[in-house]
């Protein structure tokens, strides 16, 4: 796996990329070449985002969604979007369990 594919696309600060990159003997000018070869992208100074031009497989993807979702408040989702569901009672079986599970069901062609 691509060392900055596990980021997926979460924001990364300049410290992190400086650590990731500790067995360089320069990282800073690795983060420099990964910027200009635009593999990293600078969203402003000292925070970067993966490309999307790195390719980020089927099962990675699961992952960094998975991990995402583990994160979330659910109670918050819910307060966000619930004056946009006409059944509110059908927010009730949402979990992080649940969304989990339905990443497992993501079938891709």
């Amino acid at each position: 796996m691509n060392t900055l594919e596990k980021f997926g696309l979460i924001p990364i600060n300049f410290s992190t990329l400086i650590d990731v990159f500790d067995n360089y003997k320069y990282p800073k000018d690795k983060v420099s070449n990964l910027e200009k070869s635009g593999s990293l992208i600078r969203l402003k100074k000292a925070l970067f985002v993966v490309s999307t031009k790195i390719h980020i497989t089927k099962e990675n993807f699961k992952d960094i969604l998975k991990r995402k979702i583990s994160e979330t408040d659910i109670k918050k989702v819910k307060n966000d979007v619930r004056p946009f569901i006409k059944k509110k009672e059908e927010m009730d079986i949402w979990s992080i369990d649940y969304f989990i599970k339905l990443v497992d069901m993501i079938q891709f062609k």
